[in-house]
């Protein structure tokens, strides 16, 4: 399905959220995590592509109403010093990479994020699970160094 998108749509090009496993395949991510006791929070650098993505602590579900978004239900979770995110109910409007790869409204996120290296890196590592588009789940791990920089404005040009 992925050879017959027509890349002019890509979503990036036209100021809409990517979603999740793109946004953070990019190598251009730039990001701050913003924590509390109920949420995490990752702000973008890269606005246009998805500002922010809260991350609920303590649920035990997710959302069973509403329609699927750019951003899917998330649910976190610390295991020592790992969060663990569970992400549900996207829209099917993103594609998992730049040359269009489809994915369903099935796709299933778990994602692993911990810092390394005495807190130098930040490890991230994500299985996309979706039965209806993908043979198999597929992972990829990326390690982002601390920047000691702040997040830049960022604004779309179409």
């Amino acid at each position: 399905a992925a050879r017959s998108r027509n890349l002019d749509f890509d979503p990036a090009k036209h100021c809409k959220v990517i979603g999740p496993f793109r946004m953070m395949a990019r190598d251009d991510t730039r990001f701050e995590i913003v924590t509390d006791a109920n949420r995490v929070t990752l702000l973008f650098e890269n606005i246009a592509l998805g500002n922010k993505r809260e991350l609920y602590l303590g649920r035990e579900e997710h959302a069973s109403k509403g329609a699927p978004t750019y951003l899917g239900d998330s649910i976190a979770r610390w295991e020592g010093g790992t969060l663990v995110v569970d992400t549900t109910r996207f829209t099917d409007a993103t594609w998992l990479n730049d040359a269009g790869a489809p994915h369903s409204e099935a796709l299933h996120l778990i994602e692993r994020i911990r810092p390394v290296q005495a807190g130098r890196y930040l490890e991230y590592q994500v299985t996309a699970d979706d039965q209806m588009a993908l043979a198999k789940p597929f992972t990829y791990t990326r390690y982002y160094q601390r920047s000691q920089g702040q997040l830049q404005e960022d604004f779309c040009h179409q």
